[in-house]
């Protein structure tokens, strides 16, 4: 599948800045009295491919430059004639290498307003050509098939749900932007901290970050300017993140946070002058080492602390509820809130926001997002042009689309809510039904069925992955091989999980009293009987309930109820795909759940919430679902996260593999990219980030 995804990633469509070009822009904007020249002299790559491809991407930083300070795109010379190229030879509109922009109006109806960039001597192409580097329009309406159902949370702060960050991260930033790798560059913070520059001190406990001037938040106006400040971190760490978001509240306890009455005295918050930028520490009580990795959009997009007429609701304890979190509709990002249900029900849209601090961008004038739920329906609107990009392209029609010129596709580990994901079978351990707090405290009895460890590994030895992932995905991903993502640090795939064998199922299935006379259930013949069970009458039939919470699921789910047949277990499938999460994390009333855990870029920051015995909440879902306790497994992470050797922190992490593999809380079941597809006229896309059209625009 590595092969595979490298296919699938062909069609990426960054027709987008770099990061290095991005800050060249960003400078010339800064300093636009000045005079910046771009060479396009130096071109010495080796293949005239790569050496076309690295002339265009210059005519692109100057093209962006030029606009900036003109508001319209150039031809070649004029770019030359007015200091933004130097040192090479111009003939008419083309570069010494052959390439040549064409001039173009966008969707905004303005002349100049676009432009392409062709490849090669009199307009040729060549090998790898110029791709998509220098295709840009300006202008137009975005539409985006949404695979999730409309989604009326549009504070990302205050969820780790897919569905609210495809819809509306764009409208908000987070301190750190992090590369498709998890790599750090600064976003709203000036600076990344590092050991060298003293923005990490103390071991790795004390994080000082300097904030950018003159971010203004989208309720901002000249009257009344609002500007992003140190207490704006402050109020969103302390008042939303840490009490809401399912991975971040995962460094309350060592911030020294006070969930009572949401307060983190450890995070020190001095505003600049005018209220605008300033610093922010955070004094941990012991080393917090993937801190960095948890500070990017996804993980803590940022807030305001109140808006220009004023602070926002909170309780009385000075904590906002869920619904007076999701009610801030605020942020810096590219885009900022327009409508939900307009113009059709079920509609959101998002608008360009034109104080945003990324000079030129965004592209686009505007976003409208509209929910195809069904593959088909939402593959058909991407082919007969009714939308422009599609976050999911339907595991089926991948090949067919990746063939059709017409259109692009790219692959990442990232849907939504979170990077590198994946499908998880939940065993829930304990009475169905118990209460949240009894099965923190451990006083909740066992689950009669899976609370026997033979069984769940039973469950998982008869499940073929194998089939899950081919007839469930169409192939598109990897079978699982260790409980944390192959793509994070520290995932442990040398321990062997549970293989496929209906034998060794049934052994285990015999051997923990299930060998009764076999009855039919329903449509399911040949079920299990209980015979001399430790807690259940004999004759009772093994069933186990599975509750579905999405759609996406169906296939998949299908797989593993024949699977279950073929060792006697009738698995009926109770759909709800309204409120499962309540049904799961609050009420506890399921036996069987799936679904698709964010493992995020540091086992810290996805993966304990899913193990650790304090993640046992009805706050902050998803999070603990299977109500595992393991004090090894708590003491692993609670020793990883404060240590610096990184290979002492892989065996921490090791052995909490271990452990769990043995105890098998949840069956593992495949890692799961996915393939977004758009016009192959739309490019610039940053398909891994919910930021994914802020560099993105579409030409014609």
């Amino acid at each position: 599948m590595i092969d595979r995804m490298g296919r699938l990633r062909r069609g990426t469509g960054q027709g987008g800045f770099t990061l290095i070009e991005l800050l060249v822009v960003i400078v010339i904007l800064g300093i636009l009295a000045g005079v910046v020249v771009f060479s396009v002299s130096g071109v010495t790559d080796k293949g005239e491919s790569a050496a076309f491809q690295t002339d265009a991407r210059t005519l692109r930083t100057a093209q962006e430059a030029y606009f900036a300070k003109f508001g319209e795109y150039a031809d070649v010379q004029t770019l030359a004639d007015e200091g933004f190229l130097a040192g090479g030879t111009f003939t008419g509109n083309r570069t010494e290498k052959g390439n040549t922009i064409v001039l173009g109006t966008g969707p905004s109806g303005k002349p100049n307003s676009a432009y392409t960039i062709t490849c090669g001597e009199n307009g040729s192409p060549v090998p790898g050509g110029c791709g998509t580097a220098g295709t840009v329009a300006r202008g137009g309406t975005l539409v985006v098939g949404e695979t999730f159902a409309s989604n009326a949370t549009t504070n990302v702060a205050s969820s780790t749900g897919g569905g609210t960050h495809a819809w509306w991260e764009t409208m908000y930033n987070g301190l750190i932007e992090l590369d498709e790798a998890g790599n750090p560059s600064p976003e709203l913070a000036a600076v990344v901290p590092t050991v060298g520059n003293g923005g990490i001190t103390n071991g790795g406990a004390t994080y000082t970050l300097t904030l950018r001037q003159n971010v203004e938040w989208h309720d901002s106006t000249t009257a009344s300017p609002h500007f992003f400040n140190a207490e704006d971190v402050k109020w969103t760490f302390e008042k939303v993140l840490l009490r809401l978001h399912a991975r971040t509240r995962g460094m309350a306890a060592t911030l020294g946070y006070d969930s009572a009455n949401c307060r983190a005295d450890n995070i020190v918050a001095t505003n600049g002058a005018g209220s605008n930028g300033g610093t922010v520490v955070f004094n941990f009580n012991s080393p917090y080492i993937p801190f960095l990795k948890q500070l990017n959009v996804t993980e803590a997009a940022m807030n305001p602390a109140n808006s220009v007429s004023g602070a926002f609701p909170v309780g009385t304890n000075g904590c906002p509820s869920q619904a007076q979190a999701d009610a801030v509709k605020v942020g810096t990002g590219p885009f900022k809130f327009d409508s939900i249900n307009s113009p059709s029900a079920g509609d959101g849209k998002v608008v360009r926001n034109p104080k945003y601090w990324k000079s030129g961008l965004p592209y686009l004038d505007a976003i409208l997002m509209r929910p195809f739920t069904a593959d088909a329906a939402r593959y058909n609107a991407l082919v007969n042009g009714d939308v422009d990009f599609v976050w999911d392209v339907p595991n089926p029609n991948v090949a067919a689309l990746d063939a059709n010129p017409a259109f692009g596709i790219a692959a990442t580990q990232s849907l939504g809510g979170g990077p590198n994901s994946v499908d998880q079978v939940i065993f829930n351990l304990k009475a169905s039904g118990s209460t949240v707090a009894s099965v923190a405290n451990g006083t909740a009895p066992d689950h009669p069925v899976l609370g026997n460890v033979n069984v769940r590994r039973a469950i998982f030895h008869a499940i073929n992955r194998d089939d899950y992932l081919n007839i469930g995905r169409n192939g598109i991903g990897n079978v699982s091989r260790s409980p944390i993502s192959s793509q994070v640090f520290g995932a442990a795939t040398d321990i062997p999980l549970p293989a496929f064998s209906v034998s060794t199922a049934n052994s285990l299935l015999d051997g923990a009293g299930w060998n009764g006379p076999r009855v039919t259930v329903g449509s399911t013949p040949n079920v299990r009987t209980a015979l001399g069970h430790p807690t259940l009458a004999d004759g009772t039939p093994l069933t186990i309930r599975f509750l579905q919470g999405s759609g996406i699921f169906t296939d998949r789910l299908a797989v593993i109820k024949a699977n279950l047949a073929a060792v006697g277990i009738d698995m009926p499938i109770t759909v709800n795909t309204t409120n499962a999460n309540t049904q799961v994390f609050t009420n506890r009333d399921f036996d069987l759940y799936i679904i698709n855990y964010a493992n995020g870029y540091d086992p810290h920051v996805g993966v304990r919430r899913q193990y650790h015995s304090d993640q046992i909440s009805t706050t902050g879902t998803p999070n603990n679902a299977a109500g595992y306790r393991n004090p090894a497994v708590d003491a692993d992470f609670d020793q990883a996260v404060q240590t610096l050797d990184t290979t002492a922190r892989a065996a921490l992490y090791r052995d909490f593999q271990q452990r769990v593999v043995n105890d098998l809380p949840y069956a593992w079941m495949i890692e799961t990219p996915n393939v977004r597809g758009f016009r192959a006229t739309c490019t610039g896309f940053r398909v891994w980030t919910g930021l994914f059209a802020e560099s993105a625009s579409c030409a014609g």
